[in-house]
């Protein structure tokens, strides 16, 4: 049944996690981990590597798409008997392209208590050492991999000023790198490999050179690319009247 952790209803932590280096968890996060009656996790097993590393004993449970609405209803039961709850995903901040939407919706909707314990986020870290300007940014998710799709995203990179940020395979990364090139050859990019972690790869330059680079890197899994920002589309010029 989990530590029932109050006497009225419980409150669901909302907890980032490490995106690499385990010891990027939070104070904070390891404490309301720690007294948490249940860990609600996106893939268990990798959730007990990160709790075991700091000797965490709180019971996990899996939580993700497709088993969320089932375990949602047993999730709000165990917030109204005073259970409060922490759901993580597999590596940084849950709901940022990650399974959670659903359960902190309802939560709110049945007038739960939804706490944000904010830390580690690979869309945040990448920006920082990207070197471009990210006063202003687009988090675009992941490229999409239908053809057309696809070639309506990179059409609208021709005239998108602001820095982009997307997730990509290092399967297809070649190809949207080709894609990208072909429109905006002469925008700063950067493409990172395993952030923070002890393998953590970091390529960057014009669009048009990375292709290469990161082919002779051969990078693997998941990537995080920034496309920096680019110039203000071009205005319309106007005619100008002829006075009489």
């Amino acid at each position: 049944m989990g530590r029932k952790t109050s006497s009225g209803p419980g409150s669901l932590s909302v907890v980032a996690v490490p995106i690499g280096n385990p010891e990027d968890l939070t104070i904070r996060a390891r404490r309301v981990l720690e007294d948490a009656a249940w860990v609600l996790a996106e893939d268990p097993a990798t959730t007990r590597r990160l709790l075991a590393h700091h000797r965490i004993a709180t019971p996990l449970t899996s939580y993700h798409n497709l088993n969320k609405e089932e375990k949602t209803a047993v999730v709000l039961a165990r917030l109204r008997q005073g259970h409060s709850l922490a759901l993580v995903c597999d590596a940084g901040t849950p709901l940022v392209y990650d399974p959670g939407a659903y359960l902190v919706n309802q939560a709110r909707r049945a007038g739960l208590s939804v706490v944000s314990v904010p830390g580690p986020s690979a869309v945040t870290a990448v920006l920082s050492v990207a070197g471009v300007s990210a006063d202003t940014f687009v988090f675009a998710g992941t490229i999409p991999r239908g053809a057309a799709r696809r070639r309506t995203f990179i059409r609208s990179l021709r005239t998108e000023p602001r820095t982009q940020v997307v997730f990509a395979s290092a399967h297809d990364l070649p190809a949207v790198l080709k894609a990208i090139e072909s429109v905006t050859p002469d925008r700063p990019a950067m493409v990172a490999s395993e952030l923070t972690g002890p393998r953590e790869r970091i390529l960057s330059g014009p669009v048009r050179g990375l292709t290469v680079q990161c082919a002779r890197a051969g990078l693997k899994g998941e990537l995080t690319v920034v496309i920096g920002p680019g110039g203000k589309p071009a205005a319309t010029r106007k005619t100008p009247r002829r006075g009489k």
